[in-house]
């Protein structure tokens, strides 16, 4: 497997970031890296050093799109079937994919016991406005009674007597009573 550590960053003509990895691998691996590499390929005629270059940030020729490359200590590289020089990433992704699916597996445990729980699954949902009570009448409360009202203040004023003395009840009346 070839493997490539940090050798140094630079800086190439245009000014992008660039970080030069130190390449390694058996004989084999290195003379695939050299024939996938090309006119790109890349060895310091002092030391004998075999480079890849990792730009800082990519922009796509397709769609315009810059993405951010993560720079590590020590990548691993492969060549494609289609002869181009990739970073090994399956590693990263594997631990990537088993983390989302402990997170998928914990927030469908907590669905399942609101579930059980009988709580709402959804609580973003907009909930029925609840069906109004119709207000008590005036009337209807005690403390608007009229005739309380007033032996409530003749009680106040000392007064003797009760709403019931001073005014005849009707029905009493119109009967001859």
């Amino acid at each position: 497997m070839l493997q490539g550590s940090v050798h140094h960053p630079f800086r190439d003509k245009s000014g992008r970031a660039v970080w030069a990895y130190a390449v390694t691998g058996t004989p084999t691996e290195m003379e695939a890296y050299k024939a996938a590499q090309g006119e790109f390929f890349w060895q310091d005629e002092e030391s004998g050093t075999v480079f890849f270059k990792l730009y800082e940030i990519v922009t796509s020729r397709t769609t315009g799109r810059s993405t951010r490359n993560l720079i590590k200590k020590n990548i691993r590289l492969q060549i494609t079937t289609t002869g181009k020089v990739v970073i090994d990433d399956s590693a990263a992704q594997l631990a990537l994919n088993a983390a989302v699916e402990a997170a998928m597996v914990g927030e469908i445990g907590k669905l399942q016991a609101m579930q059980f729980m009988g709580l709402d699954l959804n609580p973003a949902r907009p909930v029925a406005a609840p069906v109004p009570t119709p207000a008590p009448k005036l009337e209807d409360a005690p403390e608007n009674d009229p005739k309380k009202i007033v032996d409530k203040a003749l009680e106040d004023q000392k007064v003797g007597g009760s709403l019931e003395d001073e005014i005849p009840d009707p029905t009493k009346v119109a009967a001859g009573a």
